[in-house]
């Protein structure tokens, strides 16, 4: 398992069933574990709900897929170190969080649709992403 420090971003490998808190970087800061796939679920989640409320449940049912299967296959893995297949469906779940979120700043724009419509959802990832990761 990758783990990074927190203070001065140096990166070490830990053997399976380490724990990073037994650790700490050369420079004192304390290791964290690498979480890049486990934020990824979690924005592809977050961001595919809105659609299931307009009418575009597939959009929902896929995000939500997407995040599943990312969420159990990222544990305490990084990007590096994840396997081919992970890395492919983390790289479309990127893309999709990534259009979705657009698609909502977008219709926040050009629709007037109040940003009270869209901050909940940066929120709400925010808040997720503190508590989870």
């Amino acid at each position: 398992m990758k783990v990074k420090c927190e203070e001065c971003g140096e990166t070490y490998t830990l053997n399976d069933g380490e724990d990073p808190d037994d650790y700490i970087c050369e420079c004192g800061g304390k290791l964290k574990r690498e979480t890049f796939l486990r934020r990824t679920a979690l924005g592809v989640g977050v961001f595919s709900i809105p659609y299931g409320f307009i009418g575009f449940s597939e959009l929902t049912l896929g995000g939500i897929a997407l995040a599943v299967i990312l969420w159990f296959n990222g544990k305490d893995t990084s990007f590096d170190d994840a396997p081919f297949m992970t890395k492919v469906i983390a790289v479309i779940a990127w893309i999709f969080s990534l259009g979705t979120a657009l698609i909502l700043i977008l219709s926040s724009l050009l629709w007037h649709v109040p940003s009270t419509m869209t901050l909940p959802f940066f929120m709400v990832l925010y808040i997720l992403d503190r508590i989870l990761l």
